[in-house]
């Protein structure tokens, strides 16, 4: 009873059994004890038939001289492991003694698996019964990958409406796929290499190996519309070199990729991986391992302990750092739905960053997630916040730091990375709680490296990015003129400087109204402000720098002009033709000194209507104005914060105006007169 070679299995000599055949005489062999008078079963593997159609079950079968009761064959089919009824294939007890044929069993569309097992017993010498042609087959209508080959073509970009195979073997993907559904059989495996992406406009059935790979620059993407996980998919994460901010390494944020198929806690992440595990690869001082949350209510990262068994967290960001620079292992579910509910809060005097992190494997429309969100932002910080590691500063657009902001105008084509991490700012108000969500439809397949090697700039919308330089430091804000943006709070296109402290050295903008003394990386202007318009400038830095002001990048009209206002030394300097260099003879800080002067031939003395205008303050604290020949001109006082305290419009046909400022505190104003041609401004002082 067993595989024998037909040529010696007379009398079994059924058409088309070949080879060895599974052969069977006088089970009943108690004689020479090896025999059985019950049912000898021969029980067949599971089969995987998901994504298959029209699959059928079949085999070959003979017997020869079964005439008693004894003499029986029998089989049992299993349907998604569901046991169907038995079925007596052949009865000795009843005539012919002798039979034949070939089994086929129809398996309904939508089946996952199917078994099969065979049952014979035979307690007769002159009873014969053999088996041959095992097989499942279907009928697939799509592309099949077998034995490296591909049949009848490669998916690639164009085969959106095929369905996928892969058979055996090991299918590497190095372009981006695009198809309807996508089958891994359990002794196949798919490979996305960096930069290569697989999107499917039905399911992702996994029932072998499914591995993502990273690279420092690349990442590769999956976007199933559903995925069912009968196999392991892992995520091989680039993660940034433990150091010191800079071109040399500087940690990185992350998140989880992948959601783990029953939780994960720590100790079960960095046993991950082989033979190398993350433990092997993230830094660690022998206590601690460089990686952990943003507490905010200390304000400050948070390290695990190496035999530490914290939850790990969907849709959470982390602080970590490997010590060379390399792949951290994530292995778990692809999340095809939406994540929701992701807590967010501003702790009573702790900090209102929230580190969180994109938890899908593939890119994230970060714009998509900022305009969903935005409602639980500060709305002076309506934008994502990613870390650079000083590699995106300073010549980023904008970039301030250490810190890259995405918003509505400045880095919006910057897509988020699989598991990248970044920060968002809560509202400010003590106490304040809420939660985000992440979308399944902000999802997508292409995008570049991460935050910390930078992105090809943004240049859509017309961008001034200024920069302030001494011998050893350089920072940069960025100032954009786009239809949306106003001279007032604009969430979603303005953008605060990142945390409550800016250092010793910085350069940042105020808004022009509704200031509230924030500091702001990413200021958004009208269109129609290019014409007119003065913007609070903030400069830190120490006593006795040498330290130059200009414009890093323009892409603004050229007829525009862009002066520099000291207030201190009653200047101006055009800064389109250069740099204003000077050295700080005292230690500065904040704005009230500064500011930034736009317009077409802006503050141009060559125009009649001010050839003769002279503005000054008399006693009384009265501001006179004598020698304005246009009209609507337009007179706004701001006081040394920027913030403007008094406007009116000036009487046409009078040549000498007098306006009553006594309501005013002593001290320091500037004055801009403005009509639809002109501006002009100055400073005054009130006594």
């Amino acid at each position: 009873y067993g595989p024998i070679d037909i040529s010696n299995a007379a009398p079994l000599d059924l058409t088309g059994f070949s080879g060895n055949i599974l052969g069977e005489n006088n089970l009943n062999d108690t004689a020479n004890g090896n025999g059985t008078t019950g049912f000898a079963r021969v029980n067949f593997a599971t089969v995987d038939v998901s994504g298959l159609t029209d699959v059928v079950v079949s085999f070959d079968w003979q017997v020869v001289g079964y005439q008693q009761n004894r003499n029986d064959v029998r089989y049992r089919l299993f349907i998604d492991e569901v046991a169907q009824p038995t079925v007596l294939l052949f009865d000795g007890n009843d005539a012919p003694t002798e039979g034949s044929g070939t089994v086929f069993l129809d398996i309904p569309d939508g089946t996952s698996s199917v078994r099969l097992w065979v049952e014979q017993r035979n307690w007769l010498n002159t009873g014969y019964s053999g088996f041959d042609n095992f097989r499942v087959a279907a009928a697939f209508d799509g592309l099949i990958y077998r034995n490296n080959t591909w049949f009848p073509n490669a998916p690639d970009e164009t085969t959106a409406t095929d369905n996928v195979l892969i058979n055996n073997g090991t299918y590497v993907v190095d372009s981006p796929i695009v198809v309807n559904e996508l089958t891994v059989r359990p002794n196949a495996a798919i490979v996305v290499n960096p930069g290569a992406s697989i999107e499917t406009n039905g399911v992702f059935r996994n029932n072998g190996t499914v591995t993502l790979n990273s690279t420092s620059q690349l990442y590769s993407s999956i976007l199933p519309s559903s995925y069912e996980n009968n196999g392991e998919t892992n995520y091989n994460r680039f993660v940034n070199v433990v150091g010191s901010s800079g071109s040399n390494g500087g940690n990185d944020l992350i998140a989880l990729p992948l959601i783990p198929n029953a939780g994960q806690s720590f100790d079960e992440f960095i046993a991950l991986g082989s033979p190398t595990t993350n433990a092997d690869k993230l830094a660690t001082n022998g206590t601690f391992y460089a990686f952990g949350p943003y507490d905010r209510v200390a304000s400050s990262y948070v390290n695990f302990l190496v035999s530490g068994t914290d939850a790990l967290e969907s849709g959470v960001g982390y602080r970590a750092a490997t010590t060379v620079g390399e792949t951290l292992r994530f292995t778990g579910d692809v999340i095809t739905a939406n994540v929701t509910g992701i807590p967010v809060s501003k702790p009573t005097g702790g900090s209102q960053w929230n580190l969180l992190g994109n938890p899908y494997p593939s890119y994230m429309d970060p714009i998509a997630f900022v305009n969903t969100n935005s409602a639980v932002m500060d709305p002076t910080a309506v934008a994502i916040y990613g870390y650079n590691s000083g590699t995106g500063s300073p010549s980023g657009s904008g970039t301030l730091g250490n810190f890259t902001i995405v918003n509505n105008v400045t880095n919006n084509n910057v897509n988020i990375a699989p598991g990248q991490g970044f920060f968002i700012a809560s509202e400010f108000t003590d106490g304040f709680t809420g939660t985000v969500d992440f979308n399944s439809s902000m999802r997508l397949t292409t995008g570049s490296d991460d935050f910390i090697l930078g992105r090809s700039d943004q240049q859509e919308n017309l961008n001034l990015r200024l920069k302030l330089e001494s011998d050893e430091n350089r920072v940069i804000p960025d100032v954009y003129f786009h239809e949306n943006g106003s001279l007032g709070l604009d969430p979603g296109y303005d953008a605060a400087t990142y945390g409550s402290s800016l250092g010793p050295f910085a350069l940042y903008t105020q808004l022009v109204q509704e200031n509230e003394g924030r500091s702001i990386a990413v200021q958004t202007l009208s269109r129609n402000d290019l014409q007119s318009v003065r913007v609070p400038l903030g400069v830190n830095a120490s006593q006795g720098q040498q330290l130059q002001i200009g414009i890093d990048y323009s892409n603004l009209p050229d007829d525009v002009e862009v002066f520099l206002e000291d207030t201190s030394t009653n200047t101006f300097t055009l800064l389109n033709t250069g740099d204003f260099v000077f050295t700080a003879n005292a230690n500065l800080s904040g704005t009230g000194r500064f500011y930034l002067n736009f317009g077409s031939n802006a503050l141009s003395t060559s125009d009649p209507k001010i050839d003769n205008l002279e503005i000054f303050s008399i006693p009384g604290k009265k501001l006179l104005i004598r020698g304005y020949q246009g009209q609507d001109g337009q007179i706004s006082v701001y006081d040394l914060n920027g913030r403007l305290v008094f406007s009116t419009t000036l009487a046409a046909g009078q040549s000498v105006q007098e306006l009553d400022l006594s309501a005013y505190a002593t001290g320091v104003y500037a004055v801009r007169l403005q009509d639809q041609t002109i501006v002009h401004t100055q400073k005054i002082i009130l006594k």
